[in-house]
């Protein structure tokens, strides 16, 4: 595969829409666990990080997330291996609306009022 003078597997390649505010605050995430600085995350760091963002993987969930996410099969997540890891738990809690804007638009189509 050819991916034109840029690594592949790098934040272009993932499929997921995050903007660039999400993506810099999961790197200075990712970066704050990643105690080496050697811009990889070992399972342990993984772990914490991903308690951090209120997920809680046991140690068979984090051992099969890592072999899920890890591209490079070296036993450690890179950034861009973090994206596509936890974007599809994130992505749900990304709206551009607030709680209040969503419920004033349901009340527009609520119109008895029930709720339902």
């Amino acid at each position: 595969m050819d991916c034109n003078g840029n690594a592949c597997g790098g934040i272009r390649d993932i499929p997921v829409v995050l903007d660039e505010d999400h993506i810099a605050e999961l790197r200075e995430i990712f970066r704050s666990f990643d105690r080496n600085n050697d811009g990889r995350l070992t399972q342990l760091e993984l772990g914490s990080l991903l308690r951090t963002l209120g997920l809680n993987p046991g140690l068979d969930q984090l051992e099969n997330l890592i072999q899920k996410a890890n591209d490079h099969r070296n036993g450690l997540v890179e950034f861009s291996e973090f994206i596509v890891l936890v974007a599809p738990d994130i992505l749900p809690a990304v709206s551009s609306y607030t709680e209040d804007q969503l419920n004033r638009i349901f009340n527009m189509f609520d119109r008895d009022g029930d709720g339902i």
